[in-house]
């Protein structure tokens, strides 16, 4: 595989926008991409130089070709052997590093995660009163974009604060989703005059009022995100 030479940022943006817009047909860029791959796993064969220059080619266009086509995911082993190649050592201590880590992130989401939903459960005529459902998860920085994010801003491996990430997913039962559009209709109208609805949900209304004596937060419904 023959690697073009380097190329500083402005002209690599200009390549990667007249791939775009050169070519139509997106299969050709996978084709070639896989071909890319093929080489980064077979990087060991070539001359130290050729590596680095397989592996610029790789980071400086194909990867983010690859994530304005919707592949980034899919192709994320292009971008973990393209540091590889270029940071042999570096990126080896690092990964070392991010296991442990991730190891022990793991443990701490699914002690996070069981605590939000015991929180969640055990306010039953509160917030889960009002929910057809929930999820949680959590997810730990992968290896290649903690590594990215040290290496362009210079970073050590304990100063990333976003090691860790937790997204709670709040789905809104219908009485509750019916209720809230209720409350916010009288909120449009100054609070006096509740919206034409069925009686059946003015009178669940009504008596939701009466028995907790405030209105619903309307952030009771929304989703937060870590």
């Amino acid at each position: 595989y023959q690697a073009m030479l380097d190329l500083d940022h402005h002209n690599a943006q200009l390549a990667r926008e007249y791939l775009l817009a050169a070519n139509s047909d997106a299969r050709a860029f996978v084709v070639h991409m896989a071909g890319l791959v093929y080489a980064l796993r077979n990087q060991y064969r070539l001359p130290v130089h050729a590596r680095h220059l397989l592996a610029l080619e790789s980071l400086q266009l194909y990867v983010p070709v690859a994530s304005a086509l919707g592949l980034g995911s899919r192709l994320k082993e292009m971008e973990e052997l393209s540091y590889r190649a270029l940071f042999p050592e570096s990126y080896e201590r690092f990964a070392s590093w991010h296991k442990n880590f991730a190891d022990m992130g793991q443990v701490a989401l699914l002690v996070a995660r069981k605590r939000i939903a015991a929180h969640i459960e055990a306010d039953v005529n509160g917030l889960r009163h009002y929910l057809k459902g929930y999820e949680i998860h959590g997810r730990v920085k992968s290896v290649v974009s903690a590594f990215k994010k040290v290496y362009r801003k210079d970073k050590l491996p304990e100063e990333l604060h976003d090691m860790l990430g937790l997204r709670v997913v709040l789905t809104p039962a219908l009485e509750a989703t019916e209720t809230r559009g209720l409350l916010r209709g009288k909120r449009s109208r100054g609070g006096n005059v509740l919206p034409a609805r069925s009686t059946a949900a003015r009178a669940a209304f009504v008596e939701e009022e009466g028995s907790r004596g405030d209105l619903v937060p309307s952030d009771a419904f929304s989703s937060s995100s870590s």
